[in-house]
Parts: structure tokens; C-alpha cells; sequence
């Protein structure tokens, strides 16, 4: 993820420095960044989380809600910094 974020936001540095011209390249970026982002979300909904359903206990879960308490998505709560 931080990757690929890091990828875009140099795709809209080139963008700025590109003016226009740069648009289409800039455009494709977004549509990458936007299909593997929905892909990854599609696998855990159909994949893992339907499996961690059956396999996790209790125990777990709690101790996967600590772990997640410090380490929240910026994109997913709005977090996320102006580029």
C-alpha cells in the first residue's frame, strides 16, 4: 500500500511538472492505483476474512483489534495528507 501510494503521489508530482501533457499518464496511474486497491479489498471480503471467520477465536480477535487500535488506514478513515 504505502508503495503504491508513494508511486502516485510522484505520478501527480510529474503531472504538476508536466502540466496537460501529463494528464493521460497521471489518469492511468489513478485507474491503477484504484483497481489493485479494489482488488486487494475484493480477496480479503471473498478470501481471507471468510476463513479467519471459521479459524479465529475470541482471543484472537481481541488480540487483533489491539493490534489494529495504532495502526489505522489513512485512506480508509480520511486521514490521509493532501500530496
Amino acid at each position: 500500500g504505502g508503495r503504491a501510494l508513494d508511486g502516485l503521489k510522484q505520478s501527480y508530482a510529474r503531472l504538476e511538472a508536466a502540466g496537460d501533457a501529463g494528464l493521460p499518464a497521471f489518469a492511468r496511474a489513478v485507474e491503477d492505483f484504484a483497481r489493485a486497491y479494489f482488488e486487494h479489498m475484493r480477496k480479503e471480503e471473498e478470501q481471507l476474512f471468510p476463513l479467519a471467520e471459521k479459524l479465529f477465536t475470541p482471543e484472537d480477535w481481541a488480540a487483533i483489534d489491539r493490534a489494529f487500535e495504532g495502526n489505522r488506514d489513512p485512506v480508509a478513515t480520511g486521514e490521509l495528507k493532501p500530496m
